[in-house]
């Protein structure tokens, strides 16, 4: 081999190692983009129904389009429980009822919900729904399940049973549906920091570190 067929075969496998390089750093920052930079429409963000835990004048508002029936967003309740238990009025937290396609029981688990918050315990509902998702996630029927919940709230579980099955509050969810997607919601969970969009499930310890500098600034 001459020395000029040497020169050309190391400048083709230097060139070939960056292409190479070049390639896995771009797949690599697309892979791992979570959140957008432009801040959501804060019309669409809350309504006044809307459902809402602290203080309205709150410096940070934290709110999620949100699945009952999704794993996704039953392994993220346990994280926003612990952001509101810590936080309080500091922050507002919203939850929108975003039910997607693939879950049939999403729809009949925001009535649930909507229906117990006419009664005074939207959120106490709220929490059983995701902490016991395993347990009626892939029944045919749940309404027997949710009843038994309603019932251990103390409701009147005749009116909130009548509720759910005559889909009392499906405006209302769907009106969170309309804004979610308006917003480019596609996924549950998908969430809302001061307006911030973040898809999926977040750890306490990066949500925190958020909210601390929104609250400090």
């Amino acid at each position: 081999m001459t020395q000029e067929v040497k020169i050309l075969s190391i400048v083709g496998a230097v060139t070939v190692v960056i292409l190479i390089g070049a390639v896995f750093l771009l797949s690599g920052r697309s892979s791992t983009t979570s959140s957008t930079s432009s801040k959501a429409d804060p019309k669409l963000l809350i309504r006044g129904d809307s459902n809402k835990m602290g203080s309205a004048t709150a410096k940070v508002t934290f709110v999620e389009f949100g699945d009952y029936q999704c794993p996704s967003c039953g392994a993220a309740h346990p994280v926003v429980k612990e952001i509101t238990t810590a936080y309080g009025d500091k922050v507002q937290f919203v939850f929108r009822n975003f039910p997607l396609p693939m879950h049939p029981n999403a729809p009949a688990a925001a009535e649930a919900a909507e229906a117990a918050g006419a009664q005074g315990k939207y959120w106490q509902m709220h929490d059983k729904l995701f902490e016991t998702q395993n347990q009626w996630s892939g029944l045919a029927n749940p309404i027997d399940v949710y009843v038994g919940f309603a019932k251990d709230l103390g409701l009147d579980t005749n009116k909130f049973k009548a509720d759910v099955e005559g889909n009392k509050y499906s405006g209302k969810i769907q009106s969170d549906i309309n804004d979610g997607t308006s917003l480019g919601v596609h996924a549950t969970p998908t969430f809302y920091l001061n307006g911030q969009q973040a898809v999926g499930v977040p750890s306490y310890k990066s949500l925190k570190s958020k909210i601390d500098t929104l609250l400090r600034q």
